[in-house]
């Protein structure tokens, strides 16, 4: 009941926090066991998802996880963000990118923003913003994106379950410099 609440529940209110069609093409940063990339996979079987994941023992997890589900349409990249995200078929190449407990929402931004088109969306799980805030908008003006919205777990009305919680969208509204993300 646990894993259910703490890790599928979180995953799954991604699913209302923006507008979807089903069919996006999903990047899940810093996918560990797979929260929340397999678990959106497994609530919208038509979107397209990409693990990345930089530790090799939890990329085999999520393709050995992946064909047990038997879930079509899921790549696991074992190599770091940072790398992946200057690849010319991968830059501006997804609808939504995801990260749940990554890094700063800075961090994030730098992390997502440069795999996502125009009008693409970057979803972060976080806990306490207030101190982030700052520093994720001045990320976000040099990369190309703003805060879209701030959806709190009480908003969906799961705050019972998930106290605290806070899914921060951020938009991509311009290209991102081609030196982002920067090596780390």
């Amino acid at each position: 009941e646990a894993v259910a609440m703490k890790h599928f529940l979180d995953s799954f209110t991604a699913c209302a926090a923006r507008v979807w069609t089903g069919r996006e093409r999903v990047v899940d940063v810093g996918s560990g066991a797979g929260f929340p990339g397999l678990a959106l996979r497994i609530a919208m079987p038509n979107v397209t998802l990409t693990c990345v994941e930089s530790v090799g023992k939890k990329s085999r997890f999520l393709i050995d996880t992946s064909a047990l589900l038997g879930l079509g349409d899921v790549e696991v990249r074992n190599e770091r963000a940072e790398t992946l995200a200057h690849a010319s078929d991968r830059r501006a190449a997804y609808d939504v990118g995801t990260a749940r407990a990554v890094g700063s929402l800075a961090a994030c931004a730098e992390y997502l923003l440069p795999f996502l088109r125009i009008g693409g969306d970057a979803i972060v799980w976080k806990g306490r913003i207030d101190a982030e805030l700052a520093s994720a908008r001045k990320a976000l003006a040099s990369l190309g994106g703003e805060i879209a919205a701030i959806v709190s777990t009480t908003e969906l009305g799961a705050s019972d379950v998930l106290p605290g919680r806070n899914l921060v969208v951020m938009r991509k509204v311009r290209a991102t410099p081609d030196r982002f993300p920067r090596a780390s």
